[in-house]
């Protein structure tokens, strides 16, 4: 009970402290572009992601802006959106629910991602998350067309599926009892072990070269994983084994380096992005601090 009222509380308050970005400068899309930026958004993280936008514009301009409405967007957050950024292309949910593919659980986005990426870039990108200064690594990765990945402490470099099936049979055996550790140890379920290829990436920040992540592919991993667990399948974190799984076996896949790409709770002043995860997320006020910092360079 007090978790959840704190947790309202410090929601509340980062929409306060950064209600002033809603009087910025619209921002403008390029048309000549090299990638687009897709987004799955939630009312209660509007502010977040306004700012998360602004932050990407400061150092690459995409050519559209996405965003799949997980259908709590009313009129006043869809204006809001389209003030902050009048090109914005907001699409239903409703859209990208698959036969055959579970529903929620953010399947949607990538699905999303699927339909959008068969001709063009894209980068999916979580609303709790900021750039601090020029991303080279994610600019350079876009420009050669290869798909990326932000690393996570347990997973900085792609691997077999024999080497991450080991690493989850140690965290099973060490008590932890989470459908993404038991999707890993199933991993032979895709083929030869010693061929296939996996990261433990965080899938709140990833781009996706053309045709790397196809409808088919989700199918195929969905299919088979669904066969093996049941109704399990449809918990939380399968979404994000499926695009871990399929950017792995992308041979041109590019790992984000963890020294500069990281979550908040390795906050340092060195790093480019950073992720404001879950539980971490409002910690310390480093969230609200800078975005409120971003927000004061913005309004020079």
């Amino acid at each position: 009970m007090l978790s959840s009222i704190v947790n309202k509380f410090n929601f509340k308050r980062f929409d306060w402290s950064t209600r002033h970005v809603l009087h910025l400068p619209q921002l403008n899309t390029d048309p000549d572009g090299k990638f687009s930026v897709l987004s799955m958004l939630c009312k209660r993280d509007l502010y977040q992601y306004l700012v998360a936008i602004r932050s990407l514009f400061q150092y690459a301009k995409p050519k559209h802006v996405i965003i799949v409405n997980d259908g709590s967007l009313g009129t006043p957050e869809i204006a809001k959106i389209i003030n902050a950024c009048p090109s914005a292309k907001i699409v239903p949910i409703q859209n990208y629910r698959v036969e055959g593919l579970p529903c929620g659980g953010c399947w949607e986005r990538i699905v999303a991602v699927s339909e959008f990426s068969k001709h063009e870039y894209i980068v999916q990108m979580d609303a709790d998350t900021l750039f601090m200064s020029t991303p080279v690594e994610m600019i350079d990765a876009i420009a050669q067309n290869r798909s990326f990945a932000l690393p996570t402490d347990s997973g900085t470099v792609v691997k077999t599926a024999a080497e991450c099936l080991a690493f989850a049979e140690k965290r099973k055996g060490e008590g932890v009892s989470h459908i993404q550790i038991d999707a890993e140890a199933s991993l032979g379920i895709m083929g030869d072990v010693q061929m296939v290829k996996y990261i433990r990436a965080c899938a709140g920040f990833a781009g996706y070269a053309p045709g790397t992540l196809t409808l088919q592919k989700l199918l195929e991993v969905s299919t088979k994983y669904h066969a093996l667990f049941g109704d399990r399948w449809y918990d939380w974190g399968t979404e994000q084994f499926a695009s871990n799984y399929i950017l792995a076996n992308d041979d041109s896949v590019f790992v984000l380096p963890i020294a500069k790409y990281d979550s908040v709770d390795k906050f340092k002043a060195e790093l480019v992005f950073v992720h404001f995860i879950g539980c971490f997320r409002f910690d310390k006020g480093i969230y609200v601090n800078s975005a409120q910092r971003l927000i004061n360079l913005w309004k020079i």
